[in-house]
């Protein structure tokens, strides 16, 4: 018994000890997560004052709250922003609209000088005047208030209808803007262009 057990037990021994080989550990090579290539973008409205720092291809925002923004003129992609009205002063009141990238960098997409939109314009047929207090004086179209999101005109008017007086407000975009031409389409009018004079 003794004969068989020894054998025995050194073949086992010896199988335990050369054990297996195992394959070395193999890593996956690394693969980039789909869509992680194109920047996170995001779109703020900023209103606030132009900086002493604007010029030809950045303006500095100094906005209502009090902070003071470096805006791009024109994306990383290339493309302008929109500019409606000038940079003319820095007391005058803006309204820009602004993409964020994953930097934190801010580009311009459209700006509005809402100082510049106030004042009277004339058409052949029709005149409006935007007052400083968010009120209109009118001939030819039927509103009596003004307001700016998104740099477009808000106008809003009293309508009669056959149940009554209702308000409505119609949405303007604003084609052109500086000091003496104003070109805007308002869905109900069509395209309108005013001038100062």
């Amino acid at each position: 018994m003794k004969r068989i057990l020894l054998p025995l037990l050194t073949l086992l021994l010896l199988s335990a000890c050369g054990g297996q080989k195992q394959k070395p550990a193999v890593e996956d090579p690394y693969q980039k997560p789909i869509g992680t290539d194109k920047p996170l973008l995001r779109d703020t409205v900023v209103v606030g004052t132009l900086g002493e720092e604007t010029g030809m291809s950045t303006m500095q925002v100094i906005t209502e709250t009090g902070d003071t923004l470096c805006v791009i003129k024109e994306a990383p992609d290339g493309a302008e922003g929109r500019m409606l009205g000038q940079t003319r002063n820095y007391t005058d009141r803006v309204m820009l609209t602004l993409r964020i990238d994953s930097m934190g960098d801010y580009s311009l997409q459209s700006f509005l000088n809402i100082t510049q939109l106030q004042g009277n314009w004339k058409t052949p047929t029709a005149s409006i005047t935007f007052y400083a207090d968010s009120t209109v004086s009118a001939r030819g179209m039927n509103y009596d208030r003004w307001d700016v999101a998104n740099c477009k005109l808000l106008l809003t008017g009293q309508q009669q209808t056959e149940l009554g007086k209702v308000q409505r407000t119609d949405t303007a975009l604003i084609q052109y803007l500086d000091d003496d031409s104003l070109h805007v389409h308002i869905p109900r009018h069509g395209n309108m262009k005013f001038s100062r004079r």
